[in-house]
């Protein structure tokens, strides 16, 4: 049964228990747009008219058709009071029937098992040799939300059944680029020989590794067995690796909804009853534990909110007071937010914040940062992170002044395609100055949503 009066609880519970600058959040999974940030959209839809602009670059909006006798018979049956929610589903081609069971209320059963996926097994198979023989394993993933939380849920969950023969790591943009880089993999290799030696070693990458051919084939030239489990770069792909990637061709997995995060979770339970089969381990884990982190980076990583993602965004939401990793919460203190959050919550708030570590510096610390149980660290690691994340907005802000400044003021001049150049960042007696590496991409859709072009910053 839904409870829509349940949210207005939690919005007064929120307003009695927050503190420093409040932050207004929107229930829902979107904030809707300030009638302000609409403005440049009207202009332009008005300029595009008179220019007779191609319709690429002209929005288009379908108004979809409504349906009040099924929104009627939703709002009855599923006792909704109000008809908002009822008239938007309805208008999205719900009606009363399991889909719609599904939506308002997904069973933590209907997750997927991953041995389905193609190559599946042999992943897992292996994940499971490396625990019982030891054999030294590096967990490398990428520097964002979703790579993150991708290494965070493997390290500490093979921790939990003693494994200690693991390398955990992210590339540091400003060393090593980005993805499985050449010098990426030298680095982590010269770190793997000098801890455990020479000798059969194994690489398990996570949202990215799909078309990294080359570094791949040089890894195993050097003895590795490499696995990758990713979601991009669907289709035909020559990759040499044991590839869990649901969009290649032959697999389509969940219907490929699934960030990487969601995939090593899926993996890394696998994983563990495999080791119970075999004997290597007795205990339980339990899957409640992890879905407070995949649901944070499923929602920022933008897949689609369906099937398997739907079900890890909706209990990971419903969860987040009893997960036990504090991190998670004390961020959102940090924002002056209090309670069960909203899916907003995560990909406005928190999002960002475990973002900011990797556009701005080395995120490695946030793998064990982010599993850390107890309280003081945790609430030390948050504030870290809030700092962090001020400082790219602040970073952010100045870019896209710039890059404002750098545009004709009348709409009808902009090009159809922007491309703005300049100096690599620098920061001196308070003053910044130039294009950060790591905020551009984030400047550039700032840009796109202002001018609904293209945009390119060098």
């Amino acid at each position: 049964m839904v409870e829509p009066s349940s949210d207005e609880h939690r919005n007064k519970s929120r307003s009695q228990h927050s503190h420093g600058d409040q932050t207004h959040i929107q229930r829902g999974l979107f904030e809707p747009p300030r009638e302000a940030s609409l403005q440049p959209v009207s202009q332009l839809i008005a300029s595009a008219a008179r220019a007779q602009i191609p319709a690429a670059i002209t929005p288009q909006i379908r108004v979809r058709t409504p349906h009040p006798e099924t929104a009627q018979a939703i709002q009855e049956r599923y006792h909704f009071s109000h008809s908002l929610a009822p008239k938007v589903l309805a208008a999205r081609g719900y009606g009363v029937d399991s889909a719609l069971d599904f939506r308002l209320n997904p069973s933590l059963e209907s997750l997927p098992d991953i041995r389905e996926m193609k190559n599946g097994p042999a992943i897992i198979s292996h994940i499971a040799d490396c625990v019982i023989q030891q054999r030294p394993l590096m967990i490398a993933t990428d520097f964002d939300n979703d790579g993150i939380v991708s290494n965070m849920i493997a390290t500490d969950m093979l921790k939990a059944v003693g494994f200690r023969n693991m390398h955990s790591a992210l590339p540091i943009r400003e060393e090593t680029g980005y993805g499985l880089s050449e010098k990426f993999f030298w680095k982590q290799h010269a770190l793997m020989q000098k801890r455990f030696g020479k000798g059969p070693m194994s690489i398990l990458t996570a949202d990215f590794g799909t078309t990294n051919k080359r570094e791949i084939t040089l890894a195993q030239k050097e003895g590795y067995w490499v696995g990758v489990l990713d979601h991009h770069h669907v289709g035909d792909v020559d990759c040499p690796a044991i590839l869990g990637n649901p969009g290649q061709t032959g697999c389509g997995f969940e219907g490929n909804v699934l960030a990487a995060n969601g995939l090593m979770l899926l993996t890394m339970f696998a994983v563990h009853d495999e080791l119970k089969k075999r004997g290597a381990i007795g205990e339980s884990m339990s899957l409640n534990d992890y879905l407070v982190p995949a649901a944070i980076a499923t929602i920022a990583d933008c897949v689609p909110l369906r099937g398997a993602s739907w079900t890890i965004a909706y209990h990971g939401l419903r969860m987040f007071e009893d997960s036990p990793f504090p991190v998670f919460r004390e961020m959102l203190a940090t924002r002056g937010v209090h309670g069960t959050p909203s899916g907003t919550d995560l990909s406005m708030l928190i999002a960002p914040m475990i973002n900011a570590a990797g556009r701005l510096g080395d995120a490695n610390f946030m793998i064990e940062a982010l599993s850390e149980r107890q309280i003081g660290p945790a609430r030390a690691t948050a504030e870290h992170l809030f700092s962090l994340n001020k400082k790219r907005q602040e970073i952010e802000a100045m870019m896209l002044h710039s890059a404002l400044m750098s545009l004709p003021k009348n709409l009808e001049d902009l090009p159809r395609f922007i491309c703005l150049m300049n100096d690599a960042f620098e920061e001196s007696n308070g003053t910044m100055h130039g294009f950060h590496k790591g905020v551009v991409g984030i400047v550039s859709q700032r840009l796109v949503e202002r001018y609904l072009r293209p945009v390119v910053l060098f």
